[in-house]
């Protein structure tokens, strides 16, 4: 994916992160441990990530792509001689890093929903109160119309394996399990060329784990949808999401979260597994453990449950209860 730099707005920024509007629909989101440049003004960054190579590491087959993107030792050089004499402050540069290669990360969306453009921006968050007549009589038809439109198509393709097989570490009739495109440092164990009996060495990888496991099933959509006869599947997904992250990355069942999102970033049901001492995502009033949701179950289910959760302001969702 090229990107085009013709026009630009930067939705959101950080130290290790920066997510920018590239024209009306290209949503770039970079990402970088330790942190970058970050802070620079978007055009000058723009200017300085032409000089890295861009390398494809996953796509979905649809709007979502993933890279690194690469800056030689020398490039770094002259990049650093040259934006010395610069206006903006470059200073930071000289010792960003121990050793070359200079690595970024990137998630490349294209189009981008304006659900997904807004997502990217920071904002306030608000907590709302989902009824079962609320979400029957708006939040349902919303979502499905945009399954209808394609939202998930890009999920079809993995869950398929049309895309992204080299993530995948369990596969059968019912679900699957894949590395998490927002695992970022996983890429480079893919773009290395790294043997999976030896990931469980990485420990800085490690550290950062974060998998997924989809549900095979078209229909189920998110909590709201699961009934008693799921709960086998869900005892199954933890069962041996837990015993592969052990096999694969030598981490105990006690040390990872197992959970589910309401509302979840798509709607296709898929349960979380990331380590206990991490907590991106797992905010009280979003993310479910799967053992409450298995006993739930046994109790008949969430669809007659007012739910809350947290939406921000400018989400399409937020809407729904205006």
């Amino acid at each position: 994916m090229s990107l085009s730099t013709s026009s630009h707005t930067t939705l959101s920024s950080s130290p290790s992160h920066l997510s920018i509007l590239l024209g009306t629909s290209q949503l770039l989101k970079l990402h970088s441990t330790p942190p970058f440049i970050f802070s620079l003004p978007g055009s000058s960054f723009l200017n300085i990530l032409k000089w890295f190579t861009k390398t494809l590491t996953s796509t979905s087959g649809s709007e979502y792509s993933y890279y690194t993107y690469t800056l030689s030792p020398s490039r770094y050089t002259f990049l650093y001689i040259f934006y010395s004499f610069c206006p903006f402050p470059i200073k930071s540069l000289k010792n960003l890093y121990s050793s070359p290669p200079y690595t970024l990360t990137s998630e490349e969306i294209t189009p981008a929903s304006l659900r997904q453009i807004n997502r990217s921006k920071k904002t306030q968050y608000i907590l709302v109160h989902e009824t079962s007549q609320i979400y029957s009589q708006k939040i349902e038809p919303w979502i499905n119309g945009g399954i209808e439109n394609g939202s998930i198509n890009w999920l079809y393709n993995v869950i398929d394996k049309k895309k992204e097989v080299e993530r995948i570490l369990y596969d059968n009739e019912e679900f699957m399990i894949n590395v998490d495109t927002k695992w970022k440092s996983h890429s480079k164990l893919f773009t290395d060329n790294i043997k999976k009996d030896d990931w469980k060495n990485y420990e800085d990888v490690v550290g950062e784990l974060y998998c997924l496991a989809y549900f095979k099933e078209r229909g189920v959509k998110c909590l709201r949808d699961l009934e008693g006869r799921h709960i086998q599947v869900l005892k199954d997904i933890k069962h041996k999401g837990l015993k592969v992250i052990k096999e694969v990355y030598g981490v105990e069942g006690e040390r990872v979260r197992v959970f589910i999102h309401y509302h979840p970033q798509f709607y296709h049901l898929h349960v979380h597994f990331n380590l206990v001492d991490n907590d991106g995502g797992v905010q009280v009033e979003r993310a479910h453990l799967i053992e409450d949701v298995i006993e739930v179950l046994g109790g008949g289910g969430y669809g007659g449950k007012t739910l809350r959760f947290r939406v921000g302001e400018e989400d399409d969702l937020r809407k729904l209860f205006l």
